[in-house]
This record gives structure tokens, sequence and C-alpha cells, in this order.
């Protein structure tokens, strides 16, 4: 289309975008609604959208029933013999074929069994724009999906939605997981939203296929919408009925993967021998640097060149959520389940360093060395004991009078005093034997057994 033919089709469309908008909404019920409001141009690519994603789908009644509004109401306003003939471009069948035959790259979780809907096209646009999936399940689907659940006690067939940008529509192999950045799914009146279908910015494949299996219809009809806007590449979507993989299951073939212990020390052994290469002992972690606690099985990539591992229940578990799919400590790629590997010889260590250690240092022959990075409890209260007697303790004695109680009270033989007369005030042979402790501590003794009269008669 040149561009002379371009601007006659934007000047038709202006003259008519009321009407046709308006009998396009009532036509095709159901697939789209256009609005009808905001500025003029925006209406006028919102409508030339629309239908370049007719034309990319291959929906040639819809197409019809455009061209038919469209010169219906362009005949009011023009002669007959000015009718515009808008031109249908044919689809390109190779491409068609391959929309058809995209595979999804699937994490380890599930693998695809049947496809259920075809596999559309959802071109960029930065309108609302909706892409509509219809399926009724056949009876070997809902056998499936009865199967009972599995030792996890969830179910083994599930019905979840793919969809990946389409970079290069001549490859469509090995799609990740990906969905428009604002989207939506509804079906059957349910609302799975953008948040779900979110994962790491800029990294393909970190979200997982939603799952549709709760809010299926089992014997009737199924209406799936994916709503999106504001994108300037084109997806490819599909709805697909999954088995699902359950981590025990995934950790039981990792273990008949195994790495023996024989294979590990060859590998230092290999490495100490070469010259370019200086080794040096190795710290070995205890816990898993996911979730910090003690690992339970070992595992690490076969890629990988470290002896650290990492618990197999938690590295997957963390997966099943956000699919990563990256080694926790040298952050490199795994591009597979069939990666990870049983470590034989982290098992036969962690087997062999009690509970309370965490750390051994692994040497450049192989030999363990046990790291006790904290005290037992016998030498914290030991400790503890020692701290508390060499305290200063320090001794704060009250004389009270209490009425006729004129007694001064004697703690562990600090202070004495004679009984024979209680009028009497203390002596120096009393306070003689306490001149060390009275020496760190300056007091002043006031006799208050004295009544005013004695000290008056004291005085003369």
């Amino acid at each position: 289309m040149n561009t002379q033919e371009q601007a006659r089709y934007t000047q038709f469309f202006f003259i008519i975008l009321t009407d046709c908008l308006r009998s396009i909404n009532e036509s095709l019920r159901g697939q789209a609604k256009l609005i009808l409001s905001g500025r003029k141009e925006e209406v006028i690519d919102r409508l030339a959208n629309f239908t370049v994603s007719l034309i990319a789908s291959n929906k040639r009644s819809s197409v019809a029933a455009i061209v038919a509004i469209v010169n219906n109401k362009a005949s009011r306003r023009f002669s007959r013999s000015a009718t515009v003939k808008v031109p249908i471009q044919e689809p390109v069948t190779a491409t068609s074929q391959n929309y058809d035959e995209a595979q999804f790259k699937c994490n380890s979780f599930f693998e695809p069994v049947s496809r259920i809907t075809n596999i559309q096209l959802a071109p960029a646009s930065y309108e609302r724009m909706s892409k509509f999936f219809h399926f009724t399940l056949s009876n070997e689907h809902y056998k499936l999906l009865a199967t009972p659940n599995g030792s996890d006690d969830q179910p083994v067939y599930q019905i979840r939605f793919f969809c990946s940008k389409l970079n290069n529509a001549s490859s469509v192999k090995d799609m990740l997981i990906e969905f428009p950045s604002a989207c939506e799914i509804r079906m059957n009146g349910n609302v799975i939203g953008g948040a779900s279908l979110r994962g790491i910015k800029n990294r393909p494949g970190t979200v997982n296929p939603p799952d549709l299996t709760v809010m299926t219809k089992k014997q009737s009809f199924n209406n799936v919408e994916l709503v999106y806007y504001n994108t300037d590449s084109p997806y490819i979507a599909g709805i697909y009925i999954v088995r699902r993989i359950p981590i025990p299951a995934l950790i039981n073939t990792m273990k008949e993967r195994r790495i023996p212990k024989e294979m590990t020390l060859k590998k230092l052994q290999e490495k100490q021998e070469e010259d370019d290469i200086v080794l040096e002992s190795e710290t070995l972690s205890m816990k898993c640097p996911l979730a910090f606690v003690r690992i339970v099985t070992p595992i690490r990539s076969i890629h990988c060149n470290h002896l650290q591992c990492f618990d197999a229940n938690t590295f997957l578990v963390m997966n099943e959520q956000t699919p990563t799919w990256s080694c926790p400590v040298c952050y490199k790629k795994i591009d597979s389940c069939d990666d990870l590997v049983l470590d034989g010889y982290f098992l036969e260590i962690l087997n062999d360093t009690p509970s309370h250690i965490d750390s051994v240092k692994v040497e450049t022959d192989g030999q363990i060395t046990l790291i006790n990075e904290s005290s037992s409890p016998g030498d914290e209260s030991d400790a503890e004991e020692e701290e508390s007697k060499n305290k200063e303790e320090t001794v704060v004695e009250l004389l009270d009078d209490d009425d006729n109680n004129n007694s001064i009270p004697n703690n562990k033989n600090l202070l004495k005093r004679s009984r024979e007369d209680d009028n009497s005030i203390l002596t120096n042979d009393d306070i003689q034997p306490q001149q060390n402790y009275l020496k760190k501590q300056r007091q002043d003794v006031i006799d208050l057994t004295l009544s005013s009269d004695d000290e008056d008669e004291s005085e003369r």
C-alpha cells in the first residue's frame, strides 16, 4: 500500500469513523469493543490496528464484515462509484504454520501433553487489545484431569496458559514464557491479574504459565480472553494440558545422577597438578546458601567448578515459585534440571560432620578439618561463672532507728557494738577490725540513739 492510498483510506475512515466503530462493535460482539472516545487520530489508529490484527489472525469472515460495514457507511456520503474497497492481504502460509508448530520452553516442573486451542498471534499495540481462546474439554481430557492426586497431594494434570514474545517469526522453537508488561487473563468470570504474570524485568522465562484448572468448566464451553495494551512487540499464546512433575520425583532423579566421591577427588588432584593453578584450601558450609539451614540433599550443577553445594528441596521449591534457574553459589545459568546432580563427596562430609559444626575446611589433598565457630554450652557456663567471680561486690549497710529498738544490725560482723548500754556509741575497738573495709569507702557513723539532753550534757 503506497502513501497516496494510505491517505485516501485515512480520509475515508475519518469521515465515517463514528458510524463504522458503532456498527463494528454491534456486528463483532464478543471479539472486541472499540472505544469511540478520544482524539480522532487515536480512534483511527485503534480501528486500523484492530483490522490488522484480524488479518494477521486469518479471520477472513470478521475482516469481510468490516469491509461490508465500511462500504455500507461510505455509500451514504459518496456515490456508489466511489465506494472504497479495502484490500485484504493474504497471510503468509509459512508463518501460520510456524505458529501452529510453536514450542514453548517449559521448566522441569511440568511438560505439555495436549494443546487444546490454536496458537494465536497478539499483534503489537499501544491501545487496549483482546485475544480470545475457546475450548471444550473432550472425554480424554476430562479423564486426564480426573486422575487422582500425586504423592504430594497435588493434581497430576493441569490446564495452563502459555505465552511468549515473538522476536523472530521464523524461529518459534524453545520459546521462553513471557507476557506483555500490561495484561491480564479473564476466564469464565475470573481474572488473573498482571502482577502474577510478570517475571523478573528483562529476564524472559522467569514466570510460570498460569494455572487455569480450577477456573475451567469441565463439561461445557470455556472462554479465555487475553487483554493487553502498551506493547511494541507481538506475542503468541495458546492453552495446553500439562503433566506436573512433583519435587520428590525430581530429587529422586538427581540422586540417580550421583557424582561419586572418587571422581571429585580425582578432579581436585588434576587441578593441583596443573602448573598455572595454585590451589588453596576451600571452606565448605554445611548450610544451604538459599535458606541458611543445614543441607539435606547436596546438589550442584555439572557445569560448576566449586565444591560448595546447596539443598535440592530448597532450590526446587524456590524455582517452582519463581523460575530463575541459576546457581546460588556462582550464579551460573542452569539450563535444565538435568544439569543438577547429587555430590557424593559432599554428602559423605555432611554425614561425618556433627550437627553443631557449620563449616569444614577441605585441603588440596582432600583432607577435612572441622571448623568450630562457636563454643560449647559447658564452656560458656564456665566463662560466665569466672566472670561473676571477678566482679567486685559492693556491700551497703543501712542503720535504722526503729522506735525503741536502738540496736544496729549485725551483718557478717562488719560492725559490732556493745549491748551493755543502748545509749552508748560505737567504740574504736569495735570499728578497728574493719579499717581495711572502711578505707575503700569513707563513712560517717552517726549515733541516732542519743537524745537531745544527752548531747547537751556531753558538750558540757
